[in-house]
């Protein structure tokens, strides 16, 4: 069934309306009324509509009740939360996500005694959090926590919890919290934390010098033990009470550690700065070691890098730490001792790596990669700028320039992958160009011209090729030249088709801010000003614009009118001060509220009184609009 004819027109219009802000609440007021009562009537003769009519305004979420200002604003944002609600899995809308809509939740809760119970009913529906609900939450998040501590008091025998770095909302940083609100906490949840002997902020001294005894006592043992006193962080065995000995370090060299501590600790012969150089050393000889037994095996100290990080087998993963760390001799041979040289010189170690051996293992490593392209894709045409590894495509053109100086074996081994080579690469552009220049033929045959651009749509891979070979951008042979030249094609880029490729560049920018912000009002505090005169062009030179430039820009509901753009402008604000009095009830709003817009607009109101037309200044005075300056 179709729709009848005297409603396609106006249904056009609650389109534009709907792209542009988002609903089909369409307000009593100019340039709107003539939308606005077509919709009354559409909700009084809803039972003599065609079907096809009424499933196209569903499709728009169209209200089919009857409402007034005050009641569509509230309609408008449930259905905003409604859609937070799908999208997000509650409606604890914050003011950081959409301040609006945030506001207005907070409103909604503060009004629930207050509230019609088809609205509280409405909200239930999309299970609403009240202020009850919100208390219990934190009181639920609070009691859990509170459980987590107990285990965590029960397994250590104290409640001091360490606060992990980088870790938001762990328990280390909640009880961090309690400590902080200690004297403004309810009295129930002191009690529960004093019964499982909470550690307050007065508590904290006299534990951390128990905790610190009982840790100096183990490292007397450890002394005593092993005869030392360097437990090693890195050893599984040692790893806490290495870590502990770090910290006092770290504690002397800040000047945090008090002179009891210091004391203890000189008397048992602790050391307070490692030898790392004596350490590098040794762990270097180490490596060294490895390295001249590799010498002995295999005669020479070229350990080949291992490209592949997932080995399984012991013996490859130590290889390659040893290839790593030849490397880092090489590349680092001024940073190293004259011992160290020496050394390394005594097994003719090569300073310089053979290039002819390097080469040929990046190419097989390269190579590998382009294996698993193939595997992937299918092809081993790799695109220039690859994303995903960016030197494969640069690495495959090399190839085809250099096809004369492979080997037999690599070009046998690329062959496989079917490798396109130059000259297969010259024969498939030779092919791309016939199925071009047929395509222009065929356009200028029909149109008896080049200018694509009249047709951008069905046009637009044939427009860009042209541009490409205007440019130069495409290299011919000369059979091809002449091939263009039979049918007349004009090689230079004409100041008409320059025009239409920048109008054509605009529009898309216009079609980007369009999908972003939803509609075309493009203004200067948008911050794109090159686009913002443009729109401004385009309104004042419609009378003498080509139609399918007029076709394009109503097919995405460009307003031409500038009244019609500001007149939508000043009702947008409008509506934010109706939300606003709804909230507060009254209309001063302060330059400072929120960010500042409304406050300002509010402002320049009430210096342009007598500016205003008759049927803005009805519509502030209905909502007893505070005209004093």
């Amino acid at each position: 069934m179709k729709i009848e004819k005297i409603h396609q027109e106006k249904l056009k219009e609650l389109k534009q309306f709907f792209v542009f802000y988002g609903h089909c609440h369409v307000p009593k007021n100019e340039p709107f009324l003539d939308l606005y009562e077509w919709t009354e009537r559409l909700r009084q003769s809803r039972n003599r509509l065609s079907e096809a009519l009424v499933e196209e305004l569903d499709g728009l979420g169209f209200y089919w009740g009857m409402f007034g200002t005050n009641e569509l604003l509230w309609q408008f944002r449930y259905s905003q939360l409604k859609i937070y609600k799908q999208k997000n899995g509650h409606t604890k809308v914050t003011d950081s996500e959409n301040l609006e809509l945030g506001r207005w939740v907070k409103a909604q809760r503060a009004e629930e005694k207050r509230m019609r119970p088809e609205r509280k009913r409405l909200l239930d529906e999309l299970n609403f959090l009240w202020s009850a609900d919100l208390k219990k939450q934190v009181e639920d998040k609070w009691k859990s926590k509170y459980s987590a501590l107990k285990e965590f008091q029960k397994e250590h025998g104290h409640t001091a919890v360490p606060k992990k770095r980088g870790q938001s909302g762990d328990l280390g940083e909640w009880v961090v919290v309690q400590r902080a609100f200690e004297h403004k906490m309810s009295a129930t949840r002191k009690e529960l934390l004093d019964a499982i002997g909470f550690l307050w902020n007065k508590d904290l001294p006299a534990f951390r010098n128990k905790q610190w005894d009982e840790w100096y006592d183990k490292f007397v043992e450890f002394k005593e033990k092993e005869g030392h006193v360097n437990p090693r962080a890195h050893v599984e065995s040692e790893t806490e009470l290495g870590t502990w000995v770090q910290r006092q370090r770290k504690a002397k060299k800040l000047g945090k550690l008090d002179e009891r501590k210091l004391k203890k600790l000189e008397a048992i012969g602790f050391e307070w700065s490692s030898d790392i150089k004596q350490k590098e050393f040794r762990k270097w000889l180490s490596n060294y070691e490895e390295l001249r037994k590799y010498k002995v095996t295999y005669g020479h100290c070229q350990i080949p890098q291992q490209r592949d990080k997932n080995l399984k087998n012991n013996n490859e993963k130590m290889l390659a730490k040893l290839g790593e760390w030849v490397n880092r001799q090489l590349y680092r041979s001024k940073r190293l001792s004259q011992q160290q040289i020496d050394l390394l010189n005594a097994i003719d170690f090569e300073w310089k790596r053979d290039k002819e051996i390097k080469k040929a293992e990046d190419w097989e490593y390269q190579y590998n990669q382009l294996v698993d392209y193939f595997k992937e894709n299918g092809h081993s045409k790799v695109p220039a700028h690859y994303a995903p590894n960016r030197t494969l495509g640069s690495w495959v053109y090399r190839q085809r320039k250099n096809e004369a100086k492979l080997t037999a074996g690599q070009k046998a081994k690329l062959d496989k992958l079917n490798f396109v080579w130059r000259g297969n690469l010259k024969e498939k552009k030779a092919q791309k160009f016939e199925e071009k220049f047929r395509q222009l033929q065929l356009f200028y045959e029909k149109n008896g011209h080049f200018d694509v651009f009249q047709n951008p749509k069905e046009h637009s891979k044939l427009g860009i090729w042209l541009n490409h070979l205007r440019r130069g951008n495409l290299k011919l042979t000369q059979a091809q030249k002449k091939q263009l030249a039979a049918i007349g094609f004009n090689w230079e880029e004409t100041p008409t088709t320059r025009r239409r490729v920048k109008w054509m560049s605009q529009y898309h920018n216009l079609v980007r801010f369009k999908e972003k912000y939803g509609h075309t009002n493009v203004t200067r505090s948008s911050g794109n000003h090159s686009l913002h005169s443009w729109v401004q062009t385009q309104r004042s030179t419609r009378h003498t614009m080509p139609s399918w430039r007029i076709k394009l820009l109503d097919e995405i509901g460009f307003v031409w009118s500038r009244k019609q753009m500001e007149d939508s402008l000043w009702q947008e604000k409008y509506e934010e001060l109706l939300a606003f009095k709804e909230q507060f009830d009254h209309t001063r709003v302060s330059e400072r509220w929120a960010d500042g817009r409304l406050g300002r607009w509010v402002g320049r109101m009430r210096h342009k009184k007598d500016q205003l037309d008759s049927d803005k200044l009805e519509k502030l005075n209905l909502i007893n609009f505070d005209w004093r300056i």
